[in-house]
């Protein structure tokens, strides 16, 4: 069969971010300050390891013969390789490909690029990539964040959140540089992997290449969500107290700032009752549902889980009319897979 137009995985990554201009000695003290932390290395590497539990998870090289077999049984060509960045870390990268997209140009082919939560292997999660690809017949791509799994950050590097941005960026630039239009590109991403995914989608609405996100049960920052999860009511102290830690570490992240920065054209979120893990004032909803009922948007889409704790349920047990409505249910699945359908081009 033809495959002339199957993407190589294989990339390197120009650096995303434009040189910083030293200017008098304010700004040359600034610019030496935000370069190390002023934490200790220990500390800060502590932060990283709570917040992305998956650097201690460890994956194959390659995919066995037996999810091989099932990914082509299911009409899907694999390709993988490694994306490197700028900075020099190593993403294992792996993309599913129907069979009938195969002939079809790539400029006019679609693509939804995962973003993991927090402890996720894309290697754990190939079921539910593998029903996305047939069903929404498009091509997936799912990789492992630098230092999780088979991805590589470089040697004696201490992690931040914005090298995880960095490696979403990376990501979507692959397809950019191959001449996939933004409107054919969707970020998605569950929890951390949706604030992430959050973050690199109001970067290239910012340099004019607007790709398409939807956010699954994410916060609003991150400090909020480790707050509220020291302690679930709200708590000027203690946030204030996280919020110093994270901004030291290089870890925190204002998500809802960067949501609202995109068009509500280009964007969705979805969240639970009864999350479990994301305290409800910290969730991304809080924080942007007044600002959408003054602009008269609405892009978020609550739904219920038959447990206490629905922020790990996945999407086709999460439920639009609540929980002990039997007709007519709306799954989380329908309504993401409505998002990609709706704006497929």
């Amino acid at each position: 069969m033809e495959t002339r137009n199957m993407l190589s995985v294989n990339y390197h990554a120009e650096n995303p971010y434009p040189k910083k201009e030293i200017t008098g000695w304010f700004s040359l003290l600034k610019y030496f300050g935000s370069l190390n932390p002023s934490s200790s290395d220990s500390v800060v590497e502590g932060i990283g390891n709570v917040v992305l539990p998956a650097q201690t998870l460890r994956a194959r090289e390659q995919l066995s013969t037996e999810q091989e077999d099932e990914i082509r049984l299911n009409n899907l060509e694999i390709s993988d390789g490694i994306i490197n960045t700028h900075d020099g870390a190593s993403l294992g990268t792996l993309q599913l490909t129907p069979n009938k997209l195969l002939n079809v140009h790539i400029t006019d082919q679609n693509f939804i690029i995962k973003f993991n939560g927090n402890y996720m292997l894309y290697q754990y999660n190939l079921d539910s990539y593998i029903y996305d690809a047939n069903k929404l017949q498009c091509n997936l791509i799912v990789f492992n964040y630098r230092g999780v799994g088979n991805s590589k950050k470089p040697p004696e590097s201490i992690l931040s959140f914005q090298d995880l941005v960095t490696d979403g960026i990376a990501q979507v630039n692959r397809l950019r540089s191959n001449g996939v239009p933004a409107n054919h590109i969707v970020l998605d991403g569950l929890s951390l992997g949706g604030a992430i995914a959050t973050m690199v989608a109001s970067y290239f609405h910012d340099h004019g290449f607007p790709v398409y996100l939807w956010n699954d049960r994410s916060f609003a920052k991150l400090s909020g969500a480790a707050a509220g999860m020291v302690f679930p009511g709200e708590s000027f102290l203690i946030e204030s107290s996280v919020r110093f830690t994270l901004q030291s570490a290089k870890w925190e992240a204002d998500v809802a700032e960067a949501y609202q920065k995109i068009p509500a054209a280009y964007k969705g979120y979805m969240f639970v009752v009864q999350d479990g893990v994301i305290a409800s004032n910290a969730s991304l909803h809080k924080a942007v549902k007044h600002q959408e009922k003054i602009a008269g948007q609405k892009t978020g889409h609550k739904f219920y889980a038959n447990s206490e704790v629905g922020h790990n349920v996945p999407r086709s047990q999460l439920f639009f009319n609540g929980v002990n409505k039997i007709a007519n249910k709306v799954t989380g699945q329908d309504v993401f897979e409505n998002f990609v359908l709706s704006h497929r081009k």
